[in-house]
């Protein structure tokens, strides 16, 4: 997990009621960025949904790339232009598509402690 990782908080209505969930990188052990992943937060009566969208090694340039709140606002709109926020399961294997427009909604930046423990096990690949 990257010490500068960054975990934010959104909400987003999915099918007529607003939820909350949580948007934040994931890295391997060398510390390469390999997923973003949303998490929606528990509640009594719904269950968490996680949402893993990979990052493609080949056409991810480390050097170039968009801020981590960038990139979130990316998987954000790809998941919601993917339907991945409908119905009850959890969602991986999708890729990045740097092409989407980014999500132009509220991004809450929340405690760099609380990715870790949101994000610890989120890994979808």
């Amino acid at each position: 997990m990257s010490e500068s990782a960054s975990c934010y908080e959104f909400y987003i209505d999915v099918e007529g009621n607003f939820r909350r969930y949580f948007v934040g990188p994931v890295y391997s052990a060398e510390g390469v960025l390999r997923q973003i992943s949303i998490r929606s937060e528990m509640t009594d009566s719904l269950d968490v949904r996680k949402i893993g969208i990979n990052i493609d090694r080949h056409l991810f340039q480390p050097s170039a790339v968009p801020t981590q709140e960038t990139l979130s606002r990316i998987a954000i709109a790809q998941a919601g232009q993917n339907h991945l926020f409908e119905g009850d399961a959890s969602h991986a294997g999708e890729t990045l598509d740097f092409a989407v427009e980014p999500w132009e909604g509220d991004l809450t930046l929340v405690n760099a402690s609380f990715h870790d423990e949101i994000f610890i096990d989120l890994d979808l690949e």
